[in-house]
């Protein structure tokens, strides 16, 4: 599992609290058909990333505004902003890297976690868990 090594310190906190519910084991991101648009990719933009993962719309409405992500009442703001349009959470992990719950369509209780590095299906679909 070298892409979680490669992790930062908040992401592996966050694999780890997720444990006890994963679906499967985390997986490479970069195994994945998702593409972020341009733009999105690089330092300081985990927070678009994270965004686009569950609402597009927020996403490109927090890169129009140029929202920083060090910026988080800004981007949770968006988040909420956009909710009727969103499909989950993120997360300012320990206020340095920017995450994303998504709840798995057709399910009540499943949902995705995608990390900038890894995904990882969860069979608990609880924002509170990364809190």
């Amino acid at each position: 599992m070298e892409h979680i090594n490669d992790m930062q310190e908040a992401s592996r906190k966050a694999i780890s609290m997720l444990e006890p519910y994963k679906k499967n084991e985390p997986e490479p991101s970069s195994t994945s058909s998702r593409r972020y648009p341009k733009g999105y990719a690089g330092l300081g933009m985990c927070h678009l990333r994270a965004l686009f993962n569950v609402s597009k719309s927020a996403a490109e409405e927090a890169k129009e505004k140029k929202i920083a992500h060090t910026d988080s009442k800004s981007v949770f703001n968006i988040c909420m902003q956009n909710k009727n349009k969103a499909t989950g959470k993120v997360f300012h992990l320990q206020k340095e890297h920017w995450a994303a719950l998504d709840l798995v369509k057709g399910t009540e209780n499943d949902a995705m976690y995608y990390d900038d590095k890894v995904m990882m299906e969860l069979n608990k679909y609880e924002g509170r868990l990364l809190h």
